[in-house]
């Protein structure tokens, strides 16, 4: 103590003195690299360190518990579906030939406003095994208002919500409905396994294990729209129409109104990995949808919830902030080199050496991005470096997508119709 005391006592004038402007961006560029390295870093390690990393089986059943196959509950699958001549035909054999018994479910699906052969098509199946309707309106209305059409035509307690593109495994609905045995559970998300290489696919699977996770910790943030179940009592139905993260919400309102969300990983829907040239439009939307959906849910940030809000905020808040973090550490780092040489300050950068830092590793993963994209020309050179380059090119562009797509939510006029990304 006495060693504190000489030391406050011969630097209590330096210790003191009020901050200047340089240090006070000073402080400001190492908080916010200090954000940025607890939600990309920190928060994954605490969160493997709080579950001890919760494996895929033990994460929302525990250890050796398997899927209860008496429990089967009447159910009914919605499918809004706009343009899926494609797929349609498929979505629908694919649910007849689930393993579950035929006289528990009930398929609807809602043809929006579609300009091709889809609602013909799925018409082609009604009566031929389960029992199915298809309700077509000519109007574009958007996913949201389609489903609480849907809803409002069905009775069942449990609702399966999925896309019409996604396939199902044939166990997929037992272990999704198996969950709600528990009646503390009120929605759970099945886990979408993207067929095909590329660097959302890595991506993919790291946050599939978050997933996990926080699942076993608390709950899910929100749910996966090609994939969920959720009983009918708690689907949130003043959800505005315009929503578009619609899964995310109403996953999130669940949890809101006090039951869980839990990950099934088991409960798998496979979907093909589109094109990155095509995923560009719809990053975009949804990162319009993700500052939508902050407002939407911002009572689950209250410390009422406890570990659920922390999670919120560590694992979505400041990743959707990421790139305002980034665009501020820029714009202070710039400030910081500017006021010195305005000072005549000697050998201003190598002073400020540190904050090179911030510019240099932005070029250097901008680089990365385009270098990755050049390499995709060639087939012959895939390897380890492309994928490690693809991961630099997918955190730019989903960085630059997120920060139009707050730029379009501030504009305001957001819809909830959805054009479909093409897929092979």
């Amino acid at each position: 103590m006495g060693c504190i005391y000489r030391f406050f006592v011969s630097h209590r004038a330096e210790l003191c003195k009020p901050l200047d402007l340089l240090d006070f961006l000073s402080i400001s560029v190492v908080l916010c690299w200090v954000v940025l390295a607890y939600t990309w870093v920190g928060y994954p390690l605490i969160l493997i360190l709080v579950t001890h990393g919760s494996l895929p089986h033990e994460t929302s059943r525990g250890k050796n518990q398997s899927v209860d196959t008496e429990f089967s509950p009447t159910v009914t699958v919605l499918v809004a579906a706009h343009n899926e001549e494609k797929h349609i035909g498929a979505r629908i054999k694919n649910l007849i030939e689930l393993d579950y018994p035929e006289n528990k479910i009930t398929v609807r699906i809602g043809v929006d406003g579609s300009s091709d052969r889809t609602a013909d098509i799925a018409r082609q199946w009604v009566s031929k095994r389960l029992d199915i309707r298809v309700y077509e309106v000519a109007e574009r209305r958007g996913k949201i208002a389609t489903l609480k059409d849907l809803i409002s035509r069905s009775k069942e307690d449990i609702l399966i919500l999925t896309d019409a593109n996604t396939v199902f495994k044939t166990d997929a609905l037992q272990k999704l409905v198996s969950h709600f045995v528990d009646p503390c559970i009120g929605c759970v998300c099945g886990r979408v396994q993207l067929l095909g290489e590329g660097e959302e696919n890595v991506y993919w699977r790291m946050e599939t294990h978050l997933k996990m996770m926080e699942s076993s910790l608390d709950s899910c943030l929100g749910a996966n729209g090609a994939i969920y179940a959720i009983k009918r009592s708690l689907f949130w139905t003043d959800i505005p129409d315009n929503t578009i993260v619609d899964d995310f919400v109403i996953g999130m309102k669940v949890r809101e109104q006090g039951l869980r969300v839990v990950y099934e990983p088991e409960a798998v829907g496979q979907e093909n990995l589109p094109p990155t040239v095509d995923e560009w439009v719809r990053r975009k939307r949804i990162g319009a949808g993700d500052y939508q959906a902050l407002f939407l849910c911002k009572k689950c940030l209250l410390p009422t919830y406890g570990k659920f809000a922390w999670v919120f905020w560590s694992h979505k808040v400041l990743r959707w902030f990421t790139p305002h973090i980034l665009l501020a550490l820029f714009i202070l780092t710039f400030a910081i080199f500017a006021i010195r040489l305005s000072l005549g300050v000697e050998n201003c950068f190598a002073i400020e050496l540190k904050f090179i830092f911030t510019p240099v590793l932005m070029m250097v993963s901008i680089f990365g991005a385009l270098t990755a994209r050049f390499l995709r020309n060639f087939p012959s050179l895939n390897g380890k470096l492309l994928k490690l380059l693809n991961l630099s090119d997918h955190f730019i562009t989903m960085q630059v997508a997120l920060f139009l797509g707050f730029l379009r939510f501030c504009r305001g006029n957001l819809r909830g119709h959805w054009e479909r990304t093409p897929r092979n």
